[in-house]
């Protein structure tokens, strides 16, 4: 996915810039984020951002309280942006999630299933993720504009699970860690070609 600069967020004839903005949902959950821009060099800009919201067990339409979503998540950005020239602009960034909380072993299967399979039985799960990226963009402006993206991704997940027999598995109890980690290089490239009335991308 992508991002916005820190350039992008300021506003005309201003160098630095912040925005606050907090939330709160009467179905339990509360959050609020923080982000700082602005220029460093006349060519060089950057963005912080974080991001935090804390949620609990909501209520459904039928005002039955749910189970296995109660936890925090947390994101945090840092991104810096030079330009070359006037035709390439070079950017990194570090971008950082942790999902914690005590979360239904199948959380993706819903309350039908989990109820079913393990009762009401929630796991204490720390989630986290790692990306780094160093993109370079080309731009001729309709010839040819060309994003090109290496990037390092982690996922780290640990779960303390204890099962008790319920559906067809051993009783089970400890620490599970999982970890994948993705390396990769992304290009695009796009021309926009004008054909009398019709254009082309």
């Amino acid at each position: 996915f992508e991002t916005k600069d820190g350039k992008d967020m300021l506003e005309k004839g201003k160098d630095f810039g912040a925005r606050f903005q907090s939330n709160y949902n009467s179905n339990d959950s509360l959050g609020g984020s923080l982000s700082l821009y602005g220029n460093v060099l006349e060519d060089s800009d950057f963005l912080i951002y974080h991001n935090y919201v804390s949620k609990n067990n909501w209520k459904d339409g039928e005002g039955e309280k749910t189970f296995g979503v109660e936890g925090d998540i947390q994101n945090t950005l840092f991104k810096f942006g030079h330009n070359i020239n006037d035709t390439q602009r070079l950017s990194f960034s570090y971008d950082y999630l942790k999902d914690e909380g005590d979360y239904s072993p199948r959380p993706d299967f819903g309350k039908v299933y989990n109820t079913f399979a393990t009762g009401s039985a929630t796991f204490p799960t720390k989630y986290e993720r790692d990306t780094i990226t160093l993109k370079h963009n080309l731009n001729l402006g309709e010839d040819l504009i060309l994003d090109t993206s290496i990037y390092s991704n982690k996922n780290e997940l640990e779960r303390t699970e204890t099962w008790t027999g319920r559906t067809p598995r051993p009783t089970f109890s400890g620490l599970l860690k999982g970890n994948v980690k993705t390396v990769g290089l992304n290009t695009k490239a796009q021309s926009n070609i004008e054909d009398g009335d019709t254009l082309h991308t």
